[in-house]
């Protein structure tokens, strides 16, 4: 059964994927447009602002859910204006507040009025953006570059009509980086996925499992991780951001004496806690992994009829952050278990507007 969370989620893309499949790797112009002559922030008319939103709706699709490693989302972001010239007013203005037309000559001003409608253009889409997505300016800036291109004077007309085809504002999307592979992507509503490892070793610290997974789902949103050991005993880490879960052993209480024969798996996991930037111990992670008489606990895991719950751990996605790392213990025989997932239904803003793109 689809969660409310995934059906809107659907249903955005259905209304945005004709013009996103337009606007990746092609120049789409915004129904958004500055009024001739103006170019700061406080002379848009809030209808304007509407209408850029939806403008927007299509990167927003893009950048809502994690698909690349390694590399940016980039806007660019194209200004066009007529022959008409500035009146030297308006230049005189321009130039007083910094901008230069990225250093073309040119008589008419206009290169001044594109390169200012673009500072404003990428000031306005960051802050709608950012806060869309559960984030700062700052940390939105960490996955999306901008770029600006100046088209000034492209074409004449003798009314403000005839004047509007070339007075325009455009964007255009650019993916770089690499696919994230689907072994290793938690998105919502996993179902017992499968993964296996070794069997760990001192040479290891005993992680017989050791990855970074991503989360592919919307900042803001939260998830919670469910793990079951299908090879015993195993003991999970997850580290997320400054969220940690350290799981005791799962399996058989019989097994309990075999990991007491290990004289340094304690020392061995502490180790590589603090290599992932723990600056905590097993003992202070997991209380109920080390009995008060220093020998191993073994609890139940999912075979075993344990308590819903006990090995998951729920964790806020943020939009800086889409990958988290894993540690599976397995000192005893190589590791194989799974993971389900269960989302919240949490919506972003712009995927919550009506409207068609």
């Amino acid at each position: 059964m689809k969660t409310k969370y995934i059906q809107l989620f659907e249903s955005l893309f259905s209304e945005v994927t004709e013009a996103f499949q337009v606007g990746l790797n092609q120049e789409v112009k915004f129904a958004f447009n500055f009024e001739s002559g103006r170019y700061l922030a406080s002379e848009i008319p809030p209808n304007q602002v509407e209408i850029l939103k939806t403008d927007l709706k299509p990167v927003f699709a893009e950048l809502l859910i994690p698909k690349y490693m390694n590399g940016k989302t980039i806007i660019e972001l194209t200004a066009s204006t007529s022959t008409l010239r500035l009146t030297p007013q308006l230049v005189q203005k321009l130039q007083s507040e910094g901008y230069t037309g990225n250093g073309q000559n040119d008589p008419s001003g206009n290169a001044l009025l594109c390169e200012a409608r673009l500072t404003t253009m990428e000031q306005l889409i960051t802050n709608i953006l950012s806060e869309s997505l559960k984030t700062t300016p700052q940390g939105l800036l960490t996955k999306v570059e901008f770029r600006k291109v100046l088209k000034p004077n492209q074409g004449a007309g003798n009314t403000p009509e005839e004047r509007k085809q070339w007075q325009y504002v455009s964007m255009k999307l650019v993916q770089t980086g690499t696919p994230i592979p689907e072994a290793i992507k938690v998105p919502c509503g996993l179902r017992d996925r499968l993964f296996n490892g070794k069997m760990g070793t001192a040479e290891n610290n005993y992680a017989g499992y050791s990855a970074d997974l991503v989360l592919t789902i919307a900042a803001g949103n939260t998830i919670t991780l469910s793990f079951n050991s299908l090879h015993i005993p195993d003991m999970f880490y997850v580290k997320y951001k400054d969220t940690e879960f350290l799981s005791a052993f799962q399996g058989s209480a019989t097994l309990a004496s075999k990991l007491s024969a290990i004289p340094d798996l304690e020392e061995k996991i502490n180790a590589e806690l603090r290599a992932l930037g723990s600056t905590k111990t097993v003992r202070e992670l997991q209380p109920n992994a080390i009995n008060q008489d220093g020998t191993w606990n073994v609890v139940k895991g999912q075979y075993q009829r344990a308590e819903e719950g006990v090995y998951a751990v729920t964790v806020t996605k943020g939009w800086e952050n889409d990958s988290f790392k894993i540690r599976v213990f397995s000192p005893l025989e190589a590791t194989r278990f799974s993971i389900s997932t269960i989302c919240s239904e949490n919506v972003p803003n712009l995927l919550a507007q009506t409207g068609k793109v």
